[in-house]
């Protein structure tokens, strides 16, 4: 029994843990349920608790950054005997402001067991984060106007996920390229975009514009994919009404994907 003790202090035949998920996909701000799968070792143990951290990583080119996002502790100290199996189910919301996942940003979670004087076990489970609702439905419409999403898009500038877009039909000529921003607000969605025209002499012209679309316009796509259509062919035609100052004067708290908001703490 000593032997099996130490040899449990070193990680062989310890107590196991696993996160077990409802799904594997989840929208920036929806709520996370599953369950811990605990199996007791060779020997009874205590367990002063379980905690388990969502961390992202983000990639600039071959180099990769891991940030812890959030961490909870999950439950109080018990005692798991040998061999024996237990069930503790969880839940957690998602940060809203979270990035999406794509090239360059990825997500796992990290589960320990923390058990006193030995190797704490760790199960990991990847994830992957998609667009709040109303960015997705101003996704749906910008590919109705016939707008494809670059593959520089969903980059980290530094502050927040910038998405890009290109015309593929309807505003092929006249627009260039379409970059936004968003922040996710109670009774809707602010846009912060960027549209890159083309003059006459094919020279670009850049152009700022902050926009409101109310929670009820998001939910109707026809509705949504024309008001969007409209904005940009009074861009287009009328680019004078939007110049004025180029600079961004939004701030970056707030915006969806933003990293400042979230608190991260580099751990490589």
């Amino acid at each position: 029994m000593i032997i099996q003790k130490m040899l449990a202090t070193f990680g062989e035949g310890s107590a196991e843990i696993d996160l077990r998920l409802d799904h594997h996909r989840y929208r920036a701000g929806e709520e996370i349920e599953g369950h811990f799968f605990l199996k007791g070792g060779t020997v009874e143990q205590q367990i002063n608790g379980i905690e388990i951290t969502l961390i992202l990583t983000a990639r600039d080119g071959k180099k990769g950054r891991r940030f812890p996002i959030t961490a909870a502790p999950i439950s109080s100290s018990f005692r798991l005997a040998p061999e024996k199996e237990k069930m503790i189910s969880f839940s957690l919301r998602l940060p809203h402001t979270l990035p999406i996942s794509g090239p360059e940003v990825s997500y796992h979670f990290s589960t320990r067991l923390d058990i006193p004087g030995g190797i704490d076990p760790i199960d990991t489970d990847p994830i992957e984060i998609l667009p709040p609702e109303p960015l997705q439905f101003v996704f749906n419409a910008l590919e109705k106007l016939g707008f494809k999403e670059q593959e520089s898009s969903e980059a980290i500038d530094g502050q927040a996920q910038e998405f890009s877009f290109s015309p593929t039909s309807a505003f092929l000529g006249t627009i260039e390229e379409v970059e936004l921003l968003a922040r996710v607000e109670k009774k809707g969605l602010r846009l912060f975009l960027e549209v890159d025209l083309l003059s006459r002499r094919y020279k670009e012209i850049e152009i700022v514009h902050e926009l409101f679309l109310e929670e009820t316009l998001l939910q109707n796509t026809d509705h949504l994919t024309e008001h969007l259509r409209n904005i940009l062919e009074q861009i287009v035609h009328h680019p004078k009404k939007f110049q004025g100052d180029k600079r961004r004067k939004y701030a970056y708290e707030g915006l969806f994907g933003s990293l400042g908001e979230i608190r991260l703490q580099d751990t490589t």
